[in-house]
C-alpha cells in the first residue's frame, strides 16, 4: 500500500513538473498590429501599401485602408500616380524610405510645397 501511494505521488509530481515546464516554454504570439493608411488629406494621388515587399492595399484618392501586420513588419508606400516611393516621416525632420511597425500606427499621405509628396506617421 505504501509503495502504491508513493508511486502515485511520484507520477503526480512528474506530471505536474512536465506541465509546468511545458507552459513556461510556450511563447505567446499576438494577432498582429493594426495600421491605418489615409489618402484623404488633400494628397490627390493613388498609393499602394507594401508590407515586407508584398502589396497589402491599393488606396485611391479620398480613401483609407485598415490592415493588420506582424510586429516589426517593414512598411513602404508607393505612389502609383507618380511612380515613386514616398518618404516617411514621424517628426517632420527625419525622412525614411520605410517604416518598421512596432505599435498601432496611422499613416497620412500628404502634400505641401516644401516637402512635396510624403507620408506623415502618427502613433
Amino acid at each position: 500500500m505504501k509503495r502504491s501511494i508513493r508511486a502515485i505521488i511520484l507520477v503526480s509530481m512528474f506530471t505536474l513538473l512536465a506541465v509546468m515546464f511545458s507552459a513556461l516554454s510556450c511563447t505567446v504570439t499576438s494577432g498582429g498590429i493594426s495600421i491605418s493608411v489615409y489618402n484623404n488629406q488633400g494628397a490627390g494621388i493613388v498609393v499602394k501599401v507594401y508590407a515586407d515587399d508584398v502589396e497589402i492595399a491599393d488606396i485611391s484618392n479620398g480613401s483609407f485602408a485598415l490592415r493588420t501586420v506582424d510586429f516589426n513588419t517593414i512598411l513602404k508606400i508607393y505612389s502609383s500616380t507618380y511612380s515613386q516611393w514616398l518618404a516617411i516621416t514621424e517628426d517632420g525632420s527625419s525622412w525614411f524610405p520605410s517604416y518598421p511597425v512596432t505599435q498601432p500606427v496611422s499613416f497620412y499621405v500628404k502634400y505641401n510645397i516644401f516637402d512635396l509628396w510624403h507620408v506623415q506617421v502618427m502613433p
